[in-house]
């Protein structure tokens, strides 16, 4: 595997991020990643008032969707960014999903929290519905959207990178999935974290993922006060492997990811071994998408 370098940015607004990303324009970044439902948003408002129940709301996120595809394009690599995804109710075929050109009442309307992966081409080459929506703290997306079924993985310059958004790095059996059958190197996880009841565990479990599976760990937020600390993790955390950590600000890190340092912590350390050989997920839906 070669080296790839990827940026998570803490943004306030779709503008914050795109501004992150021209900034690292000339930085040979082969992955820029944006946090949990941005540049939508994330609060109850928000939701209540961009849920793609009407055409006016679903041209809005077709708008996003072909903004973002062409920043990609014009930065000359892939983004990652949250989206609102949607289908009607009783439809099984995932091509239909997020049908811009026809209009459902709310009640025939499955949403879902979605982040999405377009390459410098500004093709799709992943798209995750997120399974753990959570309902305790801040949040109350189990009001809005139902969960996904089905783990993802994509692939960039020989590195498979898997999604956790949010509250799924609180779940073990997903890890473990994406590092056995979908090959993972690295977890990437968009967020929104609030600095909430849960706020204060974010930080353990993130290194716990990275160093249980022997796995890159690159965690993003919004910034702000009730925000921050946006993290990049290596797969051995100690005095010598600190994570890096930002604030509250509006910023970004990149990040490189180094198959040496990945493949050190892989054969020194046994807990990769034992999450290859553990049980695999039970509990996050049989079907499975890798890209």
């Amino acid at each position: 595997m070669q080296k790839a370098a990827a940026a998570a940015a803490a943004a306030e607004s779709s503008a914050d991020a795109k501004a992150n990303a021209s900034a690292n324009a000339n930085e040979s970044i082969d992955l820029f990643l944006l946090p949990e439902l941005c540049p939508v948003g994330y609060s109850e408002d928000t939701f209540a008032r961009f849920l793609p129940t009407t055409r006016e709301n679903q041209e809005m996120l077709a708008e996003i969707d072909g903004e973002l595809q062409q920043a990609a394009r014009d930065l000359n690599c892939a983004i990652g960014y949250g989206t609102i995804g949607w289908k009607a109710t009783g439809n099984t075929d995932d091509a239909n999903d997020n049908d811009y050109d026809h209009d459902h009442d709310d009640d025939a309307i499955q949403c879902t929290i979605r982040h999405v992966v377009v390459n410098a081409q500004g093709t799709s080459v992943a798209s995750y519905d997120k399974i753990h929506v959570c309902d305790y703290g801040d949040c109350s997306e189990t009001r809005f959207f139902t969960p996904g079924s089905a783990p993802c993985s994509f692939t960039i310059h020989d590195w498979t990178l898997g999604f956790m958004v949010c509250a799924d790095m609180r779940y073990p059996r997903l890890a473990q999935t994406l590092v056995q059958r979908h090959g993972v190197h690295a977890f990437l996880q968009p967020a929104a974290f609030a600095r909430d009841c849960s706020f204060w565990t974010w930080r353990s479990f993130r290194e716990t993922r990275a160093v249980e599976c022997g796995s890159y760990f690159l965690a993003n937020n919004y910034a702000g006060d009730y925000f921050g600390q946006t993290s990049f993790n290596p797969p051995w955390i100690d005095e010598q492997h600190p994570p890096k950590i930002l604030g509250t600000e509006v910023s970004w890190i990149v990040a490189t990811l180094d198959p040496n340092v990945l493949k050190e912590a892989r054969t020194r350390f046994p807990f990769y071994k034992h999450a290859m050989a553990s049980q695999s997920c039970t509990s996050c839906g049989s079907k499975e998408t890798k890209v």
